[in-house]
């Protein structure tokens, strides 16, 4: 019984870290998208010390195990990466908005210039025309 207990924990696990890298590669701007890939790796990289070390597969390094393991400064550490995190997700929940408003203003600028026939090159003017002057033909000089 204790094996599944330690299978749905490592499974918890690995899906905060997936879900760390869901919102880091749908962030726009590279500097929160590192920071979010950087405290993902330290949260899994310390998930797999504390697991390694219990399982002999490394050697014990004394890292606790975040968010289950006895520790304050561990767990108050954990939950500051935890509230960065949710910070960035609200920023993409922004950037998000602000594209579909941006979109929607797009749309609505171009509506009036929308007509039956086909938007071709003929029908609308990349450029103000300007008016042609008519011309003396030169004339032939015998």
């Amino acid at each position: 019984m204790g094996v599944i207990y330690a299978l749905c924990l490592i499974l918890i696990c690995v899906s905060c870290y997936v879900m760390f890298l869901n919102i880091a590669m749908e962030l726009r701007d590279p500097f929160y998208k590192l920071i979010a890939l950087g405290l993902g790796t330290c949260y899994i990289f310390q998930v797999f010390l504390q697991i390694g070390g219990v399982t002999k597969f490394i050697p014990s390094t004394g890292v606790t195990l975040p968010l289950v393991s006895y520790g304050g400064s561990s767990l108050l550490s954990t939950m500051i990466m935890f509230g960065i995190i949710q910070g960035l997700y609200i920023i993409r929940e922004d950037e998000e908005e602000e594209r579909i408003e941006r979109k929607r203003e797009r749309e609505l600028r171009n509506e009036p210039r929308k007509t039956n026939r086909k938007n071709t090159a003929k029908t609308r003017p990349r450029f103000e025309e300007v008016p042609k002057q008519r011309t003396r033909k030169k004339q032939r000089v015998r």
